[in-house]
């Protein structure tokens, strides 16, 4: 919703909704993981700020958006690193203008995700922290390869490239239709370009 609202122009109202996004609500049977990170509000916190003309609080937020992990990994409990925090990171890197680092960290999930997806996948413990019941009935492997594809999707949006990354959005969601993530950032890719298109007429 905030993300629409920032395409919109309405940044008042993406900036009060982003601040709601970090508190969790009472009612929920888990609240927010200690350390969780928060790279996507931050990045997304920082537009709406730059919407407003106040560059000061964007850059402020922006610079929190780059803090995290850089590295690419595994995510099969709920507590590891979803990529898109390192997605975001990059993405507020080219916001403050270190494009160096930026594209190193976009090349990082492509190359993982790339190097990754035909990886055998096993669980060598029962961990409680495994999402969707996944000790009961999944294919491993399967979920692996639509990570990978996630990861080096994320990181060739993050080039620039669309065409490939739309295509493992694509992949992805032919597999599993419900994969907020791939929905998400598929319609933001496509969302982006009309808007450029638009631009530039």
């Amino acid at each position: 919703m905030a993300k629409n609202k920032i395409l919109a122009e309405d940044y008042t109202c993406a900036l009060d909704l982003l601040a709601k996004a970090q508190v969790y609500p009472d009612n929920l049977g888990e609240g927010k993981l200690p350390g969780a990170q928060e790279n996507d509000i931050f990045y997304w916190m920082g537009c709406a700020y730059k919407g407003l003309k106040e560059d000061d609080n964007a850059n402020t937020y922006w610079e929190k958006a780059t803090v995290g992990l850089d590295e690419p990994g595994i995510a099969l409990f709920y507590n590891d690193q979803k990529p898109d925090m390192l997605f975001y990171q990059g993405c507020a890197w080219a916001k403050l203008n270190h494009q160096v680092k930026a594209d190193t960290l976009f090349s990082k999930l492509i190359k993982y995700g790339e190097q990754n997806k035909d990886a055998r996948v096993t669980l060598d413990y029962f961990a409680v922290s495994l999402p969707d019941l996944l000790i009961f009935e999944t294919d491993l492997n399967l979920n692996n390869r639509i990570h990978c594809n996630y990861i080096a999707a994320l990181g060739y949006m993050g080039r620039g490239e669309s065409e490939a990354a739309k295509k493992l959005f694509l992949e992805i969601l032919a597999i599993d239709e419900m994969s907020f993530g791939a929905k998400s950032h598929l319609y933001l890719l496509e969302t982006l370009s009309v808007k450029e298109a638009k631009l530039s007429q």
